[in-house]
C-alpha cells in the first residue's frame, strides 16, 4: 500500500464518521432545523462549522483521488478549474474563516 492510499482511506473513514455522527445527532434532536444542527455539532456552532468544512474538503479531495485512480484526472481537474477559478480561492478562504469566527463568537456569547 502506498502512503497516499493510506491517507485517502483514513480521510474516507473520517468522512464516514462525520456523516454518521452528525446524522445521529440531528435525528436524535428535537426543535427547529438550527437547533437540531447545533445538537449535531455537540451544542457548538464552531464544531458544526468545522465538521462541515472538513467534510466538504475531504469530499473534494476524494473526487480528485478517485479521478486519479481512474486515469481521468486531467478531465476532472479541468472541470473543477472551469467551475472554481483560482482567483476566487482567497474569497472562499475568507468566507470559511468568517464562518469560523462567527461560530466562535456565538459560542463565546453564552
Amino acid at each position: 500500500m502506498t502512503f497516499a492510499l493510506v491517507i485517502h482511506l483514513a480521510l474516507l473513514a473520517l468522512l464516514v464518521f462525520l456523516i454518521v455522527d452528525m446524522t445521529r445527532g440531528y435525528l436524535a434532536a428535537t426543535g427547529t432545523v438550527w437547533q437540531r444542527l447545533l445538537a449535531a455539532g455537540k451544542g457548538s456552532a464552531t464544531i458544526l462549522w468545522s465538521r462541515f468544512s472538513a467534510g466538504v474538503t475531504i469530499f473534494a479531495s476524494g473526487i480528485l483521488w478517485i479521478a486519479e485512480l481512474l486515469n481521468a484526472s486531467p478531465g476532472v481537474q479541468d472541470a473543477i478549474r472551469s467551475g472554481i477559478r483560482p482567483e476566487y480561492a482567497a474569497g472562499v478562504i475568507v468566507i470559511i474563516l468568517a464562518g469560523a469566527e462567527l461560530a466562535r463568537r456565538r459560542t463565546l456569547g453564552k
